[in-house]
């Protein structure tokens, strides 16, 4: 996989020896140095009020923001065991490395403020979904950066209090994610991964570790010992690595409850409509700000209820007495109704990639139980993850599908995604669905409007941050109790 953390032209990006040295020549001392600890942290506190005034000077959606999160400064010996030696956020605060603070031009401590904040404020923990957690960071940095890099150049333009931000040279930007989502740009980084495990270039690479890339990380390995205080140790070469990238983290706060987690995404929801109504009325928007809140927060449209109007208008083929017309009653004329429960052949396709494991069990059994009560006539089960693994055919009064057991569906993806092969599948085979159920979390290779299978199409989704104009064809909609489960319990 590339290096996200290098320039096109493969040298590391972030910040040069010589400033980091400098800042831990100058700053680092033992915990028992309080006499330095105290002014270093005075130091470091007195940069941070700054760089927050300047941010609500200049921006009264980022200032809004800001104004509702509180900060702390941390030692180097009481790190979170998850982030990096320089900045990390778990919605409730953001936590800073004093030298981190102290190594960054005041120029640029405002873009990193703004960074922080817009991550609990676009619930980027709620929204990771099963995914690597390294990969959706990076996707996550480069959505925001994009978005506070936009504000910046339009205050350049118009002469705005944010014209003179720097942009630090650790932060990951790349002009070709411009206008997409964190989920489509992690799917992009996987697209590269895909590739360049297709090259023969092994393992796939997880980013972080030294700049270069490291391997996925052994789940047995032990993590490292804290020193009592929720912490952990911190060598001198990580802390040196750590500074030069200049990289942050966004952890979740793992002594919340399910309802307490709940309740924190419920506060940044409001507290990010707030702030775009304010900023609005000012004149002040940041470029983009208005779409995503379009998009995280449009009404949630439940699959069964899409489901069910479609099998009332697919299944009107033939008439019954014991629903009577209800046009004709009133004058008097008592006629049938054109009305079926059976809505022939219908083609369902789980997506098995990674991602989905969790939530495939849940997807089965619910439309095993659907299509009881709608009678289908035969109910094709496929399942994909860059290709088609399986198809399973069944019909009513066979012994039902499941995930697991005698007459189970073979689940072995677990790769990258692409919705391409099953619809390619549909035409070769010469099925004739009258409707398409793909149960997905819509981060893979979109089809083009060719293979569309001129049926209705859904695309069940299990997170809600897409949007329908990205689908050739099809209606979008959720499985919402699993999008409200992946915000409770993430």
């Amino acid at each position: 996989m590339p290096n996200l953390y290098a320039s096109k032209d493969g040298t590391p990006k972030g910040f040069d020896d010589a400033r980091v040295k400098k800042v831990i020549e100058e700053w680092d001392c033992e915990p028992t140095d309080t006499v330095k600890l105290k002014k270093r942290d005075k130091a470091a506190g007195y940069r941070l009020i700054k760089a927050r005034e300047i941010v609500m000077t200049a921006s009264p959606f980022f200032g809004s923001l800001l104004y509702q999160m509180p900060y702390e400064l941390w030692d180097k010996s009481e790190w979170h065991e998850d982030a990096p030696c320089t900045a990390f956020t778990d919605g409730r605060k953001v936590v800073f490395n004093p030298l981190f603070v102290l190594m960054l031009g005041l120029d640029e401590l405002p873009f990193l403020l703004c960074h922080e904040i817009m991550h609990p404020a676009l619930q980027h923990i709620a929204r990771l979904s099963g995914r690597n957690h390294t990969l959706w960071n990076c996707a996550c940095d480069y959505a925001i950066n994009l978005l506070i890099s936009n504000f910046i150049d339009s205050a350049k333009t118009n002469h705005g209090l944010a014209s003179n931000w720097g942009i630090p040279s650790c932060a990951l930007m790349d002009e070709k994610y411009q206008g997409m989502s964190a989920e489509q740009i992690y799917g992009e980084i996987l697209k590269e991964s895909e590739k360049s495990k297709g090259k023969g270039k092994g393992k796939t690479i997880i980013i972080g570790g030294n700049g270069d890339g490291d391997e996925e990380p052994d789940p047995q390995q032990k993590p490292q010992q804290g020193d009592g205080r929720g912490g952990r140790s911190v060598s001198q070469k990580e802390l040196e690595e750590d500074l030069r990238r200049g990289l942050t983290e966004m952890v979740r706060g793992k002594d919340l409850t399910p309802e307490e987690e709940e309740e924190l995404m419920k506060h940044w929801r409001n507290s990010l409509l707030q702030a775009a109504a304010i900023s609005k009325c000012i004149g002040n928007m940041p470029a983009g700000i208005e779409e995503l809140i379009g998009d995280f927060y449009k009404p949630v449209v439940d699959w069964r209820t899409m489901v069910m109007q479609y099998i009332s208008e697919i299944s009107k083929d033939d008439y019954t007495w014991a629903r009577r017309n209800t046009r004709t009653i009133e004058s008097g004329i008592y006629t049938p109704s054109l009305y079926s429960r059976n809505i022939g052949e219908v083609v369902c396709i789980l997506d098995d990639s990674g991602s989905m494991y969790g939530s495939i069990p849940h997807c089965v059994s619910e439309v095993v139980g659907l299509f009881y009560a709608a009678k289908a006539t035969l109910l094709r089960f496929v399942t994909c993850d860059t290709v088609a693994h399986h198809v399973y055919d069944w019909s009513i009064g066979q012994e039902e599908p499941c995930i697991s057991g005698t007459n189970a569906i073979k689940v072995v993806g677990g790769g990258g995604t692409s919705f391409v092969p099953p619809f390619q599948m549909i035409q070769d085979e010469g099925w004739n669905p009258s409707l398409v159920l793909y149960f997905t979390d819509l981060d893979g290779e979109i089809p083009d409007k060719n293979l569309d299978p001129n049926c209705p199409v859904l695309w069940i989704c299990i997170n809600d941050y897409h949007k329908q104009e990205e689908l050739p064809f099809g209606k979008l909609c959720q499985m919402t109790e699993i999008v409200s489960e992946n915000r409770v319990s993430l």
